[in-house]
């Protein structure tokens, strides 16, 4: 707070190099946090602002899900047209494609729970096909792996071939989608296979474990209100998992906005658009970075530092984050209005408008 009160002491008759000497200084301490911050997380703030630019300023990612194979998560006992979305995509175990001396294409495979003969649950992996190609070259793959690991039959003729050349951690996500150049996803499972299996009975078996964001505080409390007025509804539809925040994050704008002091600026300063990115510590705590920052007037970065102190002062887990293969992706991309009047105004950055 103590350079907040300093930046009101500039005199408005003084040089401009008073003011700008104290923007600079309180706009450093929105940026030290991340510096120390991105010492102890798995992402950088350099490298989620490179994922942002890649994907949504430059237009260059190369990353689809077509490079994914996918998982669908059963029983035994279905048949494959059983299998609906949600569907899951398993993420970055290159050694899942090595059946011994055959080298496996992307593929499509099955994570079938079934009970032993012992009464035991058994999650067992099995491969099915390759994803994008179903030449004869693959047919003879097919005949390949049946024979040297076997092989069973749903009872819709669809054979499965039990991956037992596999042992290791698999990673999979319930309907990825592309974000800041990263997949992320609500869910993300993992589990330890041995030979392609997991037994839940099996105490040295590794634990399977299934890792959820539901919503954060924020969207709870949208959730229960609407409910007491008879629309509690919102969060299950089936709409884009950024979607479903939106009113939250107007929530969230005017909490921020009963914390955001503006009244230094002179009355005839005309609201103004910025693109930042709120990152999330491992407390889920939003802390804010701007990221266009070459484009920043002295005044802009005045008004930035009250948003961020300003946000500064909201509690933690007010968001709750996306999942992705290396853990919590803690970035949300938005833009910000500013103004005197009427406090700040946040929306997810959308690329399609720009």
């Amino acid at each position: 707070m103590k350079e907040l009160q300093l930046k009101y002491e500039c005199n408005p008759n003084q040089k401009p190099s008073c003011i700008y000497m104290k923007a600079l200084t309180t706009f450093i301490c929105i940026l030290f946090p991340f510096i120390t911050w991105g010492q102890t997380t798995k992402f950088s703030y350099d490298e989620l602002k490179e994922g942002f630019i890649t994907q949504y300023i430059k237009k260059e990612s190369t990353k689809t899900l077509d490079s994914l194979d996918i998982l669908y998560w059963s029983t035994k006992d279905s048949s494959r047209k059983d299998w609906k979305e949600p569907k899951f995509y398993l993420l970055g175990n290159s050694s899942l494609h090595k059946a011994d001396d055959i080298s496996l294409p992307v593929s499509t495979f099955a994570y079938l729970n079934e009970t032993d003969k012992t009464g035991h649950e058994v999650h067992t992996l099995y491969w099915i096909e390759p994803r994008l190609s179903h030449s004869k070259k693959y047919e003879l793959l097919k005949k390949k792996l049946r024979k040297k690991y076997g092989y069973i039959t749903l009872k819709d003729s669809t054979i499965l071939i039990p991956a037992k050349w596999f042992s290791g951690e698999i990673k999979f996500m319930e309907s990825p989608f592309l974000y800041g150049n990263q997949f992320i996803s609500k869910r993300l499972c993992l589990a330890t296979l041995i030979n392609g299996q997991y037994c839940p009975a099996d105490e040295e078996t590794p634990a399977f474990s299934s890792r959820w964001k539901d919503g954060g505080e924020l969207e709870f409390t949208i959730y229960h209100l609407e409910t007491m007025m008879g629309n509690g509804r919102y969060l299950s539809k089936n709409i884009s998992p950024l979607l479903k925040s939106e009113k939250a994050l107007y929530l969230f704008s005017k909490n921020v906005s009963q914390h955001l002091d503006l009244s230094f600026l002179p009355d005839d300063y005309r609201s103004k658009e910025f693109t930042v990115m709120l990152r999330l510590d491992e407390t889920l705590k939003a802390h804010l970075n701007v990221l266009k920052m070459d484009e920043l007037t002295i005044e802009d970065r005045l008004v930035l530092t009250a948003l961020s102190m300003a946000i500064e002062q909201q509690p933690a887990a007010q968001f709750s984050g996306f999942w992705c293969e290396r853990g919590l992706y803690p970035a949300i991309f938005l833009t910000v209005i500013l103004s005197k009047k009427s406090g700040s105004n946040f929306k997810y950055y959308d690329d399609k408008n720009k």
